[in-house]
C-alpha cells in the first residue's frame, strides 16, 4: 500500500510531465497524452481527498511557531509551511499552489484542501491561456478528465 508521501510524490512527478511536455511547443498528440495524464492526475489527487484514514506517522507534525517569510516566499495564514510564491499563468503558480494542496491535506483540512484543488485548477488555466491561447479550454481538460474517470471506474483502464 502506497504512503501519502508516496502519492503525492506521484502527482507532483506526473504534473512536472504535463507541464514540461506543454511547455515544449507540443504537437496535437503530445497535448492529447498530457491531457490524459493530467486527468489520471486529477484522479489521484480526489482519490487522496476521499480517504480518511491516511496513517499519522506519514504526515509531518504541524510546527507551533509560525516562520518569518523568507524573501521571494509567503507564509499565509492557514498554512504550515513557507511556500514559494508563483507567478499567475507561470509554472511557478501551478507549483505554489499543489504545495499549499499538499499542506493542506497534511493539515487534513478538507475545506482548505477544496479551496486549493480550485486554486489548483484556476493556475493549471492560467498557465495554458498563457503558453497555449486558443488551443485547449478548462472544458476540454475536465471533459478528458471525465471520460478517463468513467474508463477507470468501469475496470477499462488500470
Amino acid at each position: 500500500m502506497k504512503t501519502l508521501n508516496d502519492k503525492l510524490l506521484t502527482i507532483v512527478k506526473n504534473l512536472d510531465v504535463v507541464l514540461k511536455t506543454l511547455q515544449a511547443e507540443p504537437s496535437r498528440a503530445d497535448i492529447n497524452a498530457a491531457n490524459l495524464r493530467l486527468s489520471q492526475t486529477l484522479g489521484q489527487v480526489r482519490a487522496i481527498i476521499d480517504e480518511d484514514d491516511t496513517d499519522e506517522e506519514f504526515i509531518p507534525k504541524v510546527p507551533k511557531k509560525k516562520t518569518q517569510s523568507e524573501p521571494g516566499r509567503v507564509t499565509k495564514g492557514y498554512h504550515t509551511t513557507t511556500i514559494p510564491k508563483g507567478k499567475y499563468g507561470e509554472l511557478s503558480k501551478v507549483h505554489e499552489e499543489l504545495a499549499e494542496l499538499v499542506d493542506a491535506q497534511t493539515q487534513r483540512a478538507k475545506l482548505l484542501v477544496f479551496n486549493e484543488v480550485s486554486d489548483l485548477l484556476g493556475a493549471i488555466e492560467g498557465f495554458v491561456q498563457t503558453h497555449y491561447p486558443n488551443t485547449l479550454t478548462m472544458e476540454d481538460l475536465l471533459h478528458q478528465a471525465r471520460l478517463t474517470a468513467a474508463a477507470f471506474q468501469s475496470g477499462e483502464r488500470t
